[in-house]
């Protein structure tokens, strides 16, 4: 940035790595406002001094507004710089991004809608709209990727969106549907740690069904190998909740509006 001289800021997914919303590999971005051509005649260029790429870009306005100041170093707002990720960046990944915006109590959705109205015809600001339309609090909840992911497989699906990581004393469950006493456990792979996490897990299912409560576990496989059955079954369980208990389960149709609850 220093070596680009004034009017130098850094900025995309770099940009978003010093806001700490997203963990950004190489290389380097930067943009400078203002003059022809790119800061040093080429697209990307490697450091001397350190070997690390520099992507270098150019743009045609650059408001103040939209530049702070972390430490010594010039960037561009994380809403200008999440406008700049999208445009190289999956759905998937931009909704993480502003998960862990609103996970941190960081990111002002007014600027961000703003700067997204201006930038009609800019590169990836559709699939950011798509994103912040698609965007629900729950995201924000997660404590763990497959989490996440899991929450978005709900929204897709127009399921009901539970409570995230909800304290049934003494335990804290996953994902819980406090209508249809449905209780639903990631099990990925990762998350065991021998012997005693296995049936500390199992043990914790069997008080909670004591308790008359549902509960369901759902492996990384399912969630990543056999997305579209695993979705299927947790709608056909929470229909079946849904008829036991005697509620309604609202879900959504195409174009969000409501489709019929399910009563006895």
């Amino acid at each position: 940035m220093l070596a680009g001289g004034p009017g130098c800021v850094v900025t995309h997914g770099t940009a978003l790595a010093l806001h700490g919303l997203v963990h950004d590999r190489l290389p380097v971005h930067v943009t400078k406002s203002g003059g022809p051509g790119r800061i040093d005649g080429s697209p990307i260029k490697v450091s001397s001094e350190f070997g690390f790429r520099v992507q270098s870009h150019q743009a045609r306005s650059l408001p103040d507004r939209q530049i702070t100041d972390l430490e010594g170093i010039r960037v561009v707002t994380m809403e200008r710089a999440l406008l700049e990720f999208s445009a190289v960046s999956s759905e998937s990944q931009i909704g993480k991004a502003l998960a862990q915006g609103e996970r941190q109590r960081v990111l002002c959705w007014k600027s961000l809608r703003e700067i997204v109205e201006q930038a009609n015809g800019y590169r990836g600001v559709g699939r950011l709209r798509s994103e912040m339309d698609f965007f629900h609090p729950a995201f924000a909840d997660a404590d763990s990727e497959p989490e996440g992911d899991l929450l978005r497989v709900l929204r897709r699906r127009s399921l009901p969106m539970p409570e995230v990581n909800a304290w049934l004393e003494p335990y804290k469950v996953d994902f819980y549907w406090r209508h249809l006493r449905l209780a639903v456990e990631l099990d990925p792979l990762s998350t065991h740690r021998g012997t005693a996490s296995f049936f500390g897990d199992r043990r914790k299912s069997v008080e909670l069904e004591a308790r008359g409560l549902r509960v369901i576990r759902i492996t990384g496989y399912d969630l990543y190998q056999t997305e579209e059955r695993m979705a299927w079954e947790l709608e056909q369980i929470m229909r079946h909740q849904a008829r036991l208990l005697g509620v309604e389960l609202h879900l959504r149709g195409p174009g969000g509006s409501l489709t019929g609850g399910v009563t006895p």
